[in-house]
């Protein structure tokens, strides 16, 4: 719901931000008080049960990027869990040495005979959408949905 203009105050703010561990979520969350709170200077004051992320002053060495790198096991998770880590370790040329243990995603080319097989799958178009959504989207842009689901039993009929 939304607050009025000055419903924000240092006690309303403090309030709402006893909820959250970091300020990242706080500000997500209820942006009004915590620009309310950083314009007028009290947002340490507001958040000071809030933990510091404990990877932001770190000194990002080779060793330490591969240890981070370890704990995920495709480079996107790694992107994405560790931003820091990956960034350092991308703009210093370290990815391919501590990304050799990663999974290497294959793609795949999704041809009728294959979106045939993966349909066979399922029962129904919603179970196809569902288990997947991705070949689904291929015989559509394809024009291959009516062929690819031919065995399978209409949930809805037209009236």
């Amino acid at each position: 719901m939304r607050k009025g203009r000055n419903y924000w105050n240092l006690e309303n703010s403090k309030e709402v931000a006893i909820h959250f561990t970091n300020k990242r979520d706080f500000k997500s969350h209820y942006p009004a008080a915590y620009e309310f709170l950083r314009k007028n200077k009290l947002l340490n004051i507001a958040c000071l049960h809030m933990t510091k992320p404990n990877n932001l002053n770190k000194k990002w060495t080779k060793e330490s990027c591969y240890n981070e790198a370890l704990k995920y096991r495709t480079l996107r998770d790694y992107r994405v869990g560790s931003e820091r880590s990956y960034r350092i370790a991308r703009d210093s040329d370290w990815l391919k040495e501590i990304g050799l243990h990663f999974e290497k995603i294959v793609k795949i080319k999704w041809t009728f005979d294959k979106c045939k097989n993966e349909a066979m799958k399922y029962s129904t178009r919603i179970d196809f959408i569902k288990g997947s959504k991705n070949v689904y989207g291929v015989c559509v842009r394809n024009k291959w949905l009516d062929d690819v689901c031919s065995h399978m039993e209409c949930k809805y009929s037209k009236k």
